[in-house]
């Protein structure tokens, strides 16, 4: 038992360190041990201390539990980042930093195999847009934080730190080898445009915000069906997307890369729910493909029903973004003009 602990540790370490990186000389930087020290705890000759697995599993962001439970059959592993700081922003980033370590991981495989399943737009989508992504963060805020029942979205301002991150994370994915699935269901847009205009009604964003916002959402809009049209996504990841039939109760995500499967169950915004349990997996795959079976493809086929899809995403956003303010002004005053008041 014991020597099956020591080689899931090393195998968990070797397949989590980035494929640009050598093995032995992260080891010799990250732990600060020589290079005879790293070879031989490669090979089995020595343990790794508990600090070192502690600094290991830290800095390639895998947990000693998930090692353990391999070795028990009737467990498994259900994962999720905490994080103890008050100050919603830095948790904000902290929760962030955990979710693009992930996907910035990924690029360093080509056999990349992701499919997922929406029924909202995800905070990862509104990383090619500042101003939706400012509406994640904005949001974010107002969730977690007491005082903040008349926060502005005016008065909001990314920190640098998230920023630079957003702008990395928008960069790097773009590079994404392998291939994606994505099944979404006829509610994918509706829910964020519903979002934006509760707090544009509650005058929290302002006229010109909720505008920019609406351009966001259709440029949004117009990416996803400039993937469907060609079946590309970024410079050269495979992407199919089909339409749902049925709706989807909540987003999840499977990923498989380098022999590792991976399913992410999104109960909060930025903050997922991950399992690394291969019979846990396999059954969340086999649920999705059941998904897939009630769903039509759209992308490089079924142009009229493609067509059809993103023409309505945009008539809902035109139609929720109608300003609903100066509607209501518009109706007080015609309300006065006929000798009625406005109710």
């Amino acid at each position: 038992m014991l020597r099956n602990r020591k080689n899931l540790l090393t195998t968990k370490i070797l397949e989590s360190i980035p494929k640009n990186i050598k093995s032995i000389e992260y080891l010799i930087k990250i732990l600060g041990i020589s290079k005879e020290s790293a070879y031989r705890r490669l090979r089995g000759k020595i343990p790794f201390t508990f600090e070192e697995m502690s600094k290991l599993s830290l800095d390639l962001n895998f947990s000693m539990d998930e090692l353990i439970a391999r070795n028990d059959e009737s467990r498994v592993l259900i994962s999720m980042q905490t994080a103890v700081d008050k100050n919603p922003s830095d948790v904000f980033l902290k929760k962030f930093e955990q979710y693009s370590h992930f996907l910035l991981h990924l690029e360093n495989y080509s056999n990349v195999e992701s499919i997922m399943v929406m029924n909202h737009v995800p905070i990862i989508a509104s990383i090619y847009f500042k101003d939706l992504f400012k509406f994640f963060y904005f949001k974010w805020l107002h969730q977690n934080q007491e005082t903040s029942l008349k926060l502005n979205y005016s008065d909001v301002v990314i920190p640098a730190e998230i920023e630079e991150l957003r702008k990395r994370v928008k960069f790097n994915t773009v590079n994404f080898a392998g291939k994606i699935t994505l099944i979404i269901d006829s509610n994918f847009f509706i829910s964020l445009m519903d979002e934006i205009r509760y707090y544009h009604k509650r005058r929290l964003i302002s006229d010109e915000e909720f505008e920019n916002l609406k351009n966001d959402i259709s440029g949004s809009v117009d990416f996803l069906e400039n993937c469907a049209q060609t079946g590309i996504f970024g410079r050269g990841a495979e992407m199919d997307i089909y339409l749902s039939s049925m709706n989807i109760d909540a987003n999840s995500i499977y990923v498989k890369h380098n022999g590792k499967e991976t399913s992410f169950f999104y109960a909060f915004s930025i903050n997922p729910i991950n399992v690394g349990n291969d019979v846990i997996c396999g059954k969340h795959k086999k649920w999705i493909l059941s998904v897939k079976k009630y769903s039509m493809l759209i992308t490089r086929s079924n142009e009229i029903l493609q067509t059809e899809y993103f023409d309505n995403q945009r008539e809902f956003i035109n139609s929720r973004f109608s300003n609903p303010l100066k509607i209501l002004e518009s109706s007080a005053q015609n309300s006065l003009r006929n000798g009625y008041p406005y109710r």
